[in-house]
Parts: C-alpha cells; structure tokens; sequence
C-alpha cells in the first residue's frame, strides 16, 4: 500500500452533485443569469422533479413560494452541475483530513468486513476524542478513556454502515459482474472485493467520487456524532460531583462506557446515551425536560389528594438544555396483589397523561418496576396538533373524538399498519409481547459472500419490559382490566373533586406554563421509512435526486410551514424534530427557527378547558373506551364455544306478551341515542369495536354496512320508530342513512351485508317505511347500475358476501318498484354463480372463500343460502335452468347431514365435526333455508329437515351468545319462521321465551351478551344492540317487522 499517495479530491461536479438545493441557490443564483440552458432543458428538470416527488403544478408552486423561487429560477438550479463557484466548506475539509488519515495509518489484523469503507470516519472521529481527552486534567481519574472510546465508536460505525451498507454491496455487484473479483467460492470473491475495492485507499477514494452525496452524508454524520458525545461528556464533568450525589454512585467510581444511538437520532445528530459505571447506569437526554420534574410534582400532588396505592416517578437532574435522569431497571412482582396494584396504578397514569394531552407512550416508554409502572419519557405530555381542516361529517367528528380519547396517548392498545393484508402490530404501552411486525424489515442476506444483499423480511418484535411479571412471567392482562378502570376513576374523581385546586395560579398544572415540549407532526415510522429510502444507492450519487423523494413529504400536505424544516433535518439524517412551549402557539424547527400561530391554541389552554370540562359523564365514556380496547385487543377465540349460561326454550301453552319485548327494544334504542355522534349534514354515527385483519377488535368510527355498520343502525331505528312513534328514532334512522350515502356509491364490494347491496336494502325498506323520495330513488338508480358493473369481481358467491345475497336485494327492489333492470342484473349474478359452481358427485357447491379448497354448506357461507337463492331467481325470471342448478346445490347441501349426529357436518372442519346450530353456520340457518325453499319446492323432505334443523338447535344452539348472527336470538328467527310455515304455534312461543329470556339476563347481568370478542358492546345489527333490539321486535310483532337475516322485502302497508 502507498502511503504517500495523495488522496482524490471531489471534482467540480462531483461536489456541486454533493450541494443540497438550497445551497446551489445561494451559490448559483447569481452565476445562473448569465448561463444560457435551453427552456427545454430546464422542462425536463421540472418534469423529472414533479414525477419522483409526485408533485402537481399547485404543490410545486407551494414549495416554491417557501423556498422563495420562481418556476424559472428552480429550473435553472436543477441543471446547474459545472458552475465554477468558490467552494471550502468545512465538511469537504474534514472528509480529506479522514480519507488522509486512512492513508497513513497502517491497517491492523482486523476483519474482512464492509465496516473497513467506513474507516476513515471511525479514524478521524477517534483522533478528534483522543484529541479532547487530552486536553482535559485528570480525565482518566472520571472516564476509563480507552473503553469509554471503544464502546462509543462501535456505535459510530454500526451507524455509518446503516447509511452506506447498500450502496457499498452494489459496488459489490458490479465487480462481480465484471469480473474484477478472485476467488473459486463466494465467500473468496467477496474477501477478494475487500482487499481491491475496500482497503485499497485509491479504490475506496474513487467509490466515494462516484457517491459525493453519500461521502458528505457519513462525515457530516461522523461529525455531529463526535460533536454531540463531546458536548454530552463536557456537561458530564461539568455536572460530574452533582450527578454522583443525585444518582447515589460513589464518587470514586469512573465512567466505563457510553452507549449512544438508544433514541432517534434529532438536532444534528444528538440522541440519547447512557453512562455506564461498574454498578449503576445514568440516562442522558440533550434536551430540557423540566416537564419530567412538573409532572413528578403532579404524581406528588395526586397522593397527597388520596390516590392510592401512591404513584411512584424517578429521579431527575434537569439543566438548561439538557437532563440527566435514573435509570429505570425492569422489576418483576412476587404476588398477585403486586400485579393488581400495578395496574391500579397504571390507571390512574393513563388518567394524568389523557388529561394532560399526553401521547406516544408505547411500549418503549413504560417500564414495569415491580409494582410501579414508570413512565420514562415524558416530552410527549401537554402535546399539540393542527386541526385538520375537514368538513364535519359524523366521521370525522367521531375521528376527532377519538383522536382526543384515551386511545390516543399510547398506553391502551393500538393496532398501527395494519390493512386487508397486514394484521397491524400493538405497540402501545400495554403491548410489547413478542409479535411480528405487519410489513418485512431490511436486512442483510448472504453476509460475507458475493451473493451479499439487503431485503426485505419478516422480524419480530423483541419482548420489551413494559408488562409486569409473576413469578418471571407475564400475566395475561384480562383479570386486570377493572383495576385499570378503577385506577382511572381514582385519579379522575380526584380532579373533579379538587378541580379549584388543580387549576390554581399557583397550582400544579401552572407549574408546566413554561416548559417546552416535543411536538410530533408525523409518526416515527413515517419519517424513518423516507430516511431509509433517501439512502438507497439511487440518490448517493446526487443530493438533488435524494431531496426529489423527500419532496414526496409535500405531498397532500396543508403547508404550515413546517414541511421545509422536516426535509432539511431529514437531509442531514435526523428524524425531524420541533417543539413548543406548553403556554404557546408557536411551533419551534430543530434549528431554533420559530413558526409564529403555528396552532390555534396553546396546549396549556387546551389542558385548562379539559379539566374544566371534565364531568362524571365523561370520566364513564373513557371508561367504556379502556375497557373496549384492552379486552378487543385480547385473542379470545373459544368465547362463542362456551356456554354463558344454560338455556334452552320449551314447548308451552303460555301466551308471553309482547310488551315487555318493544320496552326492551326502546331502551336499546335510548341507549344508542346517547352515544351517537351527529355531523353537520343530518348524518350520525357510532364508535365501535371494528375488526382487524388478525381477529382482534380496535375502537374506529362504525362503517356503513347491514352487518356491523350505520345501515343495520338504520334499519332498527325505522321500524322501531314504526312500533313506538317516535321522532328521535325517526331521525335517528334517516341520519344513520344518510351517513351511509356519503361513500355507498365509491364502495368497492357489492355484497348485501358489507357492501353497496347493504345501502339498497336499507334504502328499499326506508322507502317501505317513509315513502318514496326523489333523492333515494336517485341514489337507488346508482347504485344498481354500480352493483350491475361488480359482477365478475364477486369471488365469495354467498350470502353474506357475494352472489347469492345480491341476488336476493335486486329480486326485492325489482318487486317493489316494479323495475325491470334489478332482475337483470340479478340474472347476471346468477349466471356467475352458475360458472363458478363446483361440481362434485354429490351436488354442485363454491368456493365461498377464495383461500379456502373445502365447500361449504349452510346458510350464510354455503349451498343452503346458495340454493335458495336460485329457486327464488328460477321463480323470478322464468328460467328453469336455475330451478336445476338449485336442485344441485341442494343435494350437496343435503349430502352434509350425518344420521349418526343428528345434525349437519361442518365443512370448515373438513367434516370432522359436527355444524354449530347457528344462522351463520349449521343447522339453525340451515333450517331457515328450507322454510324458504317451500314455496318453490314441493319436497315432503324440506319438512323433516326443517324438525331435525329446529331439534339440533334446541339442543345446542342457546347459551352462547344472544346476537342474531350467531348467537339466541338468530336462532329464534328459525323457530319464528319455521313455526309460522308448519303452524307449530308452539315454536312461535318458543321463540319469544328467547326473547324474553335475553331481557332477564341483561336485567340480571346489566348487559347483552354480543356476538363479538369478550361480548364487547357494539351498536350493529347482525352482531350488536341493534340487531338485539330488532329482533325483539320482530318477536313482538312478526307480521310487521320483516327477517333482515332473510333479507326479506318490506311489509306491505
């Protein structure tokens, strides 16, 4: 190796590729007048920005305006590379002094590894520490120097490698590809590409030529890196003899090893560390967090107001700018009234943090010390944000509600990323068990060969120390959740009893007035993502096509002026960092820059109307939230399998009345009246259990469907208005319609439960209720032609989600407007139900599900449903050839019933078991089914099933749950039904003993077993309240409340 050689210096181009936007302004803003570049030239510029950053003309010329230029000028900076300009900024000076420091200091033994491209950083950063060590007395009395020096630079360089890892294994490639690399093995070639490209200076010099952004990136970093340490390790000695006292660790012990990078990485470089000594560790944070010591004061305040067990905090050594804090060792508990005073106490927490517009506590920041749930990091408290400026629809304002609940403060689980195909993962301070993170995280493959490459794969989320142990293990956090609760109506009733006190001049809450706070506009993972992606090889080699993707931030964005700050502390490779004074509007960027009225009240004032506001009402609603959200979040899959109670209706002479039935149903109705949420267009809605992709449930603003959506709210309401004559509920069943006709013409499914079919049946039976309105036929009118145009997408063919109970809704609009086009669109599902039916020696069945090979029968899912469905359309349109596909369906359906069980096999079993008599699947639905083939099938075995149908579920069908779709008061609707068609008037009664068995126990228990995880309340139809009170409704009063699990047409006035 040369030593002497001298090293490469950038070329002109080179380093004017390496500028950022805004440093070719300011250098080339003058030079560009008189430089002649074709207008073509400078078109292709901006159309090349506009494609990668996604922006349009309004967008770009937003951006513009902050960044002060005309539409001319940004293009003529965007062709500028050769311009000679007078450039000696400091970063190009130390990237030589490192890439000389590389060259002549001798290569030790060390491993063949890609960490030797980043040496002339750790070189240089290391002289730079030695270099201050030296200059400081007695340093190796207080700091171990060479192991504190160790342990801090292989942060460094894991760091640098992070940034420069893929673009250096794409060199890799390339050598390999031509052949410039020796070696008869990959793990050779790749050793080869080390010793030519990595240890030779010249080679590694020309790599960093050829990336000038990439080079600038890791010296900059380098140099913050340094920069932060050296400033955290001065305050240190500075604080050295107060920090010993504080901290209880004895004056004589040195400092042994720095940890840095345990945070994000914010304001050049500047990031959490931690101190170690021989026994103790200290946290270090390069910021003021007087909020920490407020807020302990706070904790201090709620004990001595009662709160108990009492709340625990920690200590804190606050300065100017920066603090040292204790840090906070995992504990476990020995006994289970440790665990219950945990929660206790993590109740009364979550209270402080909602009242205090606390966010981001995830699972990182709460750490279980025994019985003490600790919360570390508290610059997330007093947090403001910019109301989105949206028309008020009941949505959004049930969005807002629930952006200002206690949902949002992090500790209650959460479910983040998830989607159709994402099952999302819990990251709040109640989760943190091991799970896997909803999309594949980079990294290495083929480490130390040739092959060597980053992708994408699936990671797991390591066991955080959030959740306490027993014993050393967790504790499954179900038998809690009332000490949660309690805790939280501890600390809330504490407010509202010494509210005075809490809001004095001299009070508590005062104390935080001037404190500054973090203020986090997007989520971490948002800006990590476009970190990570600025950093791919694309964009190394030119800073201008690195900005064009962190432009992308932009993009549908209500500029505050806040977006130009992200994009430059995300440019120097930070993760954008602002604040504000709790007392204050104004938004402060991580350079100190002030946006003036950035929001439109201080959080101080936000915290004063909170507490002020605060009622016994309130403090019950957060309540339900807490509740709701822990327990949706708990996988509870055997909860509809296991009998609640032991039930089953008997034949009896005794005629029930019927009132006790519509009281019910008019509690429900009043019930759900005070949750609903109204927006400005006569619209309502509802906060519920929604479910995610991985069948657990997370609180959301309830959709629009017949199923578990405003739809079925709907329909309640306008036959409960119906038997009782009221007006709220009247209003109640418009306003959930209207909400639905907001989005029903964009949905993308036309299924009768879930999808635009739903807003059709409503709409067809609201007419039935109401008369006809111009603005429904209208939006009726759309909506079939839109069902018309979904045809070949349906894949599930059933009658919840496919075909099958389309066809039904067409049939009935068709007969009761007396159209012609519904029935034709109904026939065209028909014929897709044909093409896509499976033949089998038994019958014809389909693939309900498109992941799933068996074929079921029953109702909601299979060819019972299925087969009706095509007896009615043969009826409907003449055409036999559906008569005889239904006859097919049939068969296969009747092939499914085992003599030795007395009931239906349950295919999703492969027939291993017997079906659960239930409307959904097995024998109750099933039974349904043949009560409605009779009149299209003269069959004297429709009857017996029908018998063997009713005896299966008065077997096994009761005791589970008491929702229509799987649960009592589904089955009824078979006893109801098949009562009404064989004149078993005993079954009638029978069906109303269901009823009125479920007001007992709800009169008994104090609520109505759902049909969702741990019998969560929620407002829907075929799963919730408001199918609970529809069907007793229906019970009361069968000749005017019609069967929604049939879909049947109104009832002719």
């Amino acid at each position: 190796m040369n030593t002497n050689s001298i090293p490469i210096k950038l070329s002109l181009p080179q380093i004017n590729k390496s500028l950022t936007l805004k440093e070719r302004t300011k250098l080339f803003c003058t030079s560009l007048e008189h430089e002649q570049i074709p207008k073509k030239e400078i078109e292709e510029a901006l159309q090349s920005w506009q494609e990668v950053s996604l922006l349009d003309e309004p967008t770009l010329q937003k951006k513009l305006r902050a960044i002060q230029l005309d539409r001319d000028a940004f293009g003529k900076i965007l062709c500028a590379t050769n311009i000679e300009t007078e450039q000696n900024d400091e970063w190009m000076n130390w990237l030589d002094e490192a890439l000389q420091l590389n060259r002549s200091t001798p290569l030790e033994d060390t491993e063949m590894d890609l960490h030797l491209a980043v040496r002339p950083f750790h070189l240089w950063a290391k002289k730079r520490v030695e270099d201050f060590f030296q200059h400081i007395p007695q340093i190796n009395q207080m700091i171990q120097t060479n192991s504190v020096l160790d342990s801090i630079l292989f942060d460094l360089v894991d760091g640098l490698i992070s940034i420069a890892g893929r673009t250096l294994v794409l060199e890799l490639h390339i050598a390999r590809e031509m052949g410039e690399l020796e070696g008869d093995h990959s793990e050779a070639r790749f050793q080869s590409f080390i010793k030519q490209k990595i240890m030779n200076p010249d080679q590694l010099e020309f790599i960093y030529n050829e990336y000038p952004t990439l080079a600038r990136l890791l010296i900059t970093r380098t140099h913050y890196f340094i920069q932060s340490l050296l400033e955290a390790i001065t305050r240190y000695i500075s604080d050295r003899k107060q920090i010993h006292q504080e901290f209880h660790i004895d004056p004589n012990q040195p400092l042994t090893g720095i940890s840095a990078g345990m945070g994000d990485s914010h304001q050049q470089g500047r990031t959490v560390m931690h101190f170690q000594f021989d026994s103790k560790r200290v946290i270090y944070k390069p910021k003021s967090l007087s909020v920490s010591d407020h807020f302990h004061e706070l904790l201090h305040w709620f004990n001595q107001h009662g709160f108990t067990p009492p709340l625990n905090g920690y200590r804190v050594l606050g300065k100017n700018d920066y603090t040292w804090e204790e840090f906070v060792p995992s504990e476990g508990c020995t006994s289970e009234e440790e665990i219950e005073r945990f929660y206790h106490r993590l109740g009364g927490l979550l209270a402080i943090v909602h009242t205090l517009y606390g966010v981001d506590f995830h699972y990182e920041n709460i750490i279980a010390r025994g019985e003490y749930p600790t919360l570390i990091d508290l610059e997330t408290l007093f947090h403001n944000e910019v109301p989105i400026s949206l028309e008020e629809f009941a949505q959004v304002r049930a969005n807002k509600r629930i952006g200002e609940s206690v949902l949002i403060t992090g500790i209650l689980p959460l479910i983040l990323f998830s989607g159709k195909e994402e099952s999302g993962v819990d990251m709040s301070g109640l989760g943190g068990l091991e799970q896997e993170y909803p999309t594949p995280i980079l990294q290495e493959e083929n480490s130390r060969t040739d092959q060597m490459r980053y992708v994408r794969k699936n990671a797991v989320v390591k066991l955080k120390e959030n959740l306490p142990k027993l014993n050393g293990q967790f504790v499954e956090i179900t038998p809690y959740v009332r000490d949660i609760i309690n805790g939280f109506n501890q600390a809330n009733q504490i407010m509202l009893e010494h509210r005075a006190d809490l809001l004095h001049d001299e009070g508590p809450i005062a104390q935080f007035k001037q404190d500054k706070v973090r203020i986090v506009l997007r989520n971490t993972q948002f800006y990590y993502d476009f970190l990570l992606e600025s950093q791919h090889p694309d964009y190394m080699e030119d800073t201008i096509e690195r900005e064009k993707i962190l432009d992308r931030l932009w993009y549908r964005r209500k500029e505050n002026g806040s977006t130009i700050h992200e994009i430059e502390d995300l440019l120097e490779g930070d993760i954008p960092f602002f604040t504000s004074i709790v007392d204050s509007t104004d938004l402060i960027s991580s350079t100190g820059k002030i946006i003036p009225h950035f929001f439109p009240e201080s959080s101080y004032q936000k915290v004063l109307k909170r507490i002020q506001s605060l009622t016994s009402e309130e403090v019950e609603q957060q309540a339900s939230y807490i509740h709701a959200s822990i327990l949706g979040n708990v996988e509870s899959k055997d909860h509809l399998q296991v009998k609640q109670y032991h039930f089953t209706p008997e034949p009896t002479a005794q005629h029930l009345p019927v009132q006790p039935l519509i009281s019910a149903a008019e509690e429900i109705g009043l019930h759900l009246s005070k949750q609903a949420i109204y927006g400005v267009k006569d619209d309502v809605t509802w906060i519920s259990p929604s479910p995610t992709s991985n069948n657990l449930w997370t609180l959301a603003p309830m959709d629009f469907g017949l199923y578990s959506g405003v739809c079925g709210v709907a329909l309640f309401y306008g036959y409960l208005d119906q038997i009782c004559q009221n007006s709220t509920f009247r209003d109640l069943s418009h306003s959930a319609l209207q909400t639905a006709l907001h989005t029903g013409e964009h949905v993308a499914d036309a299924n009768a439960f879930m999808g635009q079919s739903s807003i059709l049946y409503t709409l067809s039976h609201m007419t039935g209720l109401y008369g006809e309105k111009a603005e429904w036929t209208s939006y009726m009118e759309k909506l079939i032609q839109s069902i018309g145009e979904k045809v070949d997408k349906d894949q599930h063919y059933d009658l919840i989600h496919g075909s099958s109970g389309i066809i039904h809704v067409l049939l009935n609009v068709a007969q009761q407007c007396n159209w012609e086009y519904p029935a034709q669109v109904a026939q065209a599902y028909g014929e897709h139900l044909i093409k896509h039916a499976v033949q089998t020696e038994k019958g014809v069945a389909w693939r309900t599900n498109k992941n799933r090979e068996t074929l079921l029968g029953g109702f909601s899912h299979g060819t019972s449903g299925i087969a009706w469905t095509l007896f009615r359309l043969a009826s409907a349109t003449s055409q036999e050839k559906y008569h005889e596909w239904g006859l097919k369906a049939l068969r296969y359906d009747r092939s499914l019933y085992d003599n030795r069980l007395q009931n239906w096999l349950d295919m999703r079993t492969n027939g291993t078991s017997s079906s659960p008599a239930q409307w959904c699947h097995g024998a109750s639905g099933i039974g349904v089914s043949r009560v409605l083939c009779m009149p299209y099938l003269q069959d004297k075995q429709l009857e017996e099933e029908i018998h063997a149908s009713v005896q299966a579920t008065l077997q096994n069908g009761f005791g589970y749950s008491q929702s229509l779709c799987h649960g009592d008061l589904g089955n009824s609707d078979l006893l109801l039904m098949a009562g009404d068609a064989l004149g078993q008037q005993q079954w009638i009664e029978m069906s109303r003993q269901i009823g009125h068995h479920t007001i007992q126990y709800k009169q008994s228990k104090g609520n109505y077993l759902t049909g969702i995880s741990h019998f969560l309340e929620t407002p829907g139809l075929l799963v919730g309240l408001s199918g609970i009170g529809y069907q007793l409704l229906r019970l009361a009063h069968p000749d005017q409340i019609p069967s929604v699990l049939s879909l049947q047409m109104p009832v002719k006035k």
